[in-house]
């Protein structure tokens, strides 16, 4: 029964939500990571002395690590790490294959229009 409604078996479903949550901490852990590099550098490393509290609260506030993202790639110049980008991508390729796997099924709305 479930199979039919959502579309796709129980274990595929155990399986993207496990590897989204894992991919969850460990953007967390990086979130924490940019917030210390942050606050541990030294006042004369930012333009202004507001600009740490900024990167702080982007580093904390946005979501899935974004603002972590932001600070490591604009105000660190930081070589860009995979740290970040093969979490994010176990976050959102199982959002968007549970969006058109089971949206179609879920609210009887085609999507053959979208080729899919």
């Amino acid at each position: 029964m479930f199979q039919q409604m959502l579309g796709f078996d129980i274990a595929t479903m155990r399986l993207m939500t496990a590897i989204a949550g894992v991919s969850t901490l460990v953007l967390y852990v990086y979130r924490l990571h940019a917030i210390i590099h942050c606050m541990m550098r030294s006042p004369s490393d930012f333009p202004s002395p507001v600009d740490r509290v900024v990167w702080c609260g982007l580093s904390g506030f946005m979501p899935l690590g974004i603002g972590a993202f932001l600070y490591h790639a604009v105000s660190s110049r930081s070589i860009l790490t995979l740290l970040y980008f093969i979490p994010f991508l176990g976050v959102a390729i199982p959002a968007v294959y549970m969006l058109l796997k089971v949206w179609p099924n879920a609210t009887n709305f085609n999507l053959n229009f979208l080729g899919i």
